[in-house]
């Protein structure tokens, strides 16, 4: 029940923070575990680590579910719009953000490929598609639903929260229309109080049911949530974790 801090290389010309969690008993035994990869490392495990003072509460949530499974979190850039940079998979332009080059697909490429080879040497995973999940929240989840569609050999699961999927909409839907791999699940979720307006929440829930309704059609097993009071912040999504864990992963937390 603990978390390693390290640093990594990544493919944009500097190292990076990730968290690692291990599992209540992990250095007593030689089990291997399943793993749930993670955007947005840094706002997952620690306060003092978070981009806004207050993280997920994920190691909490773990150990109090004595929860078998091993976690690894990558943290983004903070640099100007890097991050949104980072975890989207096209360029974009926004009139307050401006510019935006989507290098998304690069940062999937080596969290899909190399991190995952890494993870796999350094600890004892269960490194087969069945036992591997993707997750996110924000542009974390764009790229959590991205990358299940574009590596559904790496992962079997993503959990998807607050996704970022109002530009280049019909580009993600047309890349999320394809045949998946057997029990491919998907949790997607979007806070009623996210919203400026009616409008724009009637937007959003629009842009995620049609990325719900591609992955149905293709076979996805997929979890709506909209959380009533769900806002775009960590508190929020902490309250989520439950929810898409039983969904993701039944085994493991009714064990926990």
């Amino acid at each position: 029940m603990s978390v390693k801090k390290t640093y990594l290389a990544m493919p944009f010309d500097e190292h990076r923070r990730v968290f690692v969690y291990l599992p209540s008993g992990y250095r007593k035994s030689d089990k291997r575990y399943p793993v749930l990869y993670m955007y947005d490392g840094h706002n997952l495990f620690f306060d003092d680590t978070a981009t806004y003072g207050k993280c997920w509460g994920l190691k909490e949530y773990l150990d109090a579910r004595k929860a078998q499974i091993i976690v690894i979190g990558v943290e983004c850039s903070h640099e100007g719009n890097e991050r949104l940079s980072e975890y989207s998979p096209y360029s974009f332009y926004n009139r307050h953000m401006g510019r935006v080059k989507g290098k998304g697909k690069i940062t999937m490429d080596w969290m899909s490929t190399e991190l995952k080879a890494w993870a796999d040497a350094n600890f004892r995973t269960m490194p087969e598609r069945e036992h591997t999940a993707i997750a996110g929240s924000s542009m974390g989840g764009l790229m959590a639903i991205w990358s299940v569609s574009a590596y559904n050999h790496v992962y079997s699961k993503a959990a998807c929260l607050s996704s970022f999927l109002h530009y280049n909409h019909q580009k993600i839907l047309r890349s999320l229309d394809h045949p998946y791999g057997a029990d491919t699940r998907a949790y997607i979720s979007w806070g009623a109080e996210e919203f400026s307006s009616r409008k724009y929440l009637a937007m959003g829930t629009a842009e995620n049911l049609n990325a719900a309704n591609v992955l149905l059609k293709n076979g996805v097993s997929v979890y709506l949530n909209q959380p009533v009071k769900g806002q775009h912040n960590e508190a929020s999504w902490e309250k989520e974790i439950d929810v898409f864990m039983r969904f993701l992963f039944p085994e493991i937390v009714e064990k926990g």
